[in-house]
This record gives C-alpha cells, structure tokens and sequence, in this order.
C-alpha cells in the first residue's frame, strides 16, 4: 500500500494512518510518499500514471479545494462520505486508485475544526504550512476525536482494500 501526501499536514495526517492500517493489519507494509513540490493536480497524474504498473492500492491524501478546481476530482472519483467535509473517493477507471479527500481542505475539515488554536494562532498555522507541521500535529492528531477519525479513515480503507 502505498500513501501519496498533497501537503505537509496531510503527510503527517498520512504518517499516523500508517500506524493505524499496521494495527488492523500487522502483516501489511505501508509506504508513504510526499513531494512538496507537487500540487493535488499533479498528484494525481503520476498516480493515475504509475497505476497501471503496480499491485498495490495508492492512496492519495488531497484537498477538495474550492470553486471549479473542484471538477477535476469529481471527474476522476466516485466520492463518499466518511465523516463531515471528509470523502472516500474510489477512482471510476483504475480499482487500485483511492483517495482521501478533505472539504475543502485538512484545516477547514479537521484541524481547526476541533482545534481552532490551530488557526488562530499565526505562528501554528504558518508552521500547518510548512515542514515543520509533524512536529506541531503530531500531539493534536493524536487526541480526540481526530484520532477517531483516523481509526474511521484506516477502517474505510482496509475494508475497500479487502473487500
């Protein structure tokens, strides 16, 4: 399985729902892979590219975004629900492409959400926003109920990934 990152905090997002999927599934390796230089858009090309050449599920971590940047993901994912302003989206041409999606981003849709120091705070959200966003989430991802939120994430993909 591998877990494609869109931005720092849906990285450290990623890195504890790796810790999540291996405690459902102690056999299962997960690889996480992010790019700062790479926006949702291209992303999702290289995915959709390197698709076809491998077995295992990749799992995108994006952003919804807003207005008509909106359309490319609804034209390349069957979206679901699995908690407000968080999407399953199940890719409509290749079985092994998934993805994450927050609405319209991971602050709206859950950081600040349930932490709004998050947010309010400029020196947090300008280190959400960079490559020191693990070290601030990283206690935050952990508490309720983000961290019940990832175990909801994690099962939604294992059941997709077995079922």
């Amino acid at each position: 399985m591998r877990i494609i990152a869109e931005c720092y905090a849906n990285q450290c997002l990623a890195q504890e729902l790796k810790h999540y999927i291996q405690n459902l599934r102690k056999d299962f390796r997960v690889y996480i892979g992010h790019n700062y230089r790479f926006g949702r858009d291209k992303i999702l090309k290289l995915i959709e590219r390197n698709a076809d050449q491998v077995n295992d599920l990749i799992i995108a971590i994006i952003d919804y975004e807003k207005g008509i940047s909106r359309k490319y993901i609804d034209s390349r994912f069957k979206l679901s629900e699995i908690k407000d302003s968080i999407l399953f989206g199940k890719h409509k041409h290749r079985d092994n492409v998934v993805a994450i999606i927050f609405d319209p981003n991971i602050e709206e849709a859950v950081l600040c959400k349930y932490f709004p120091i998050l947010c309010k705070d400029i020196d947090y959200y300008d280190q959400i926003k960079s490559d020191k966003a693990c070290e601030l989430l990283k206690k935050y991802l952990k508490r309720k109920p983000i961290n019940e939120i990832i175990l909801m994430i994690a099962k939604t993909i294992t059941h997709y990934y077995w079922e």
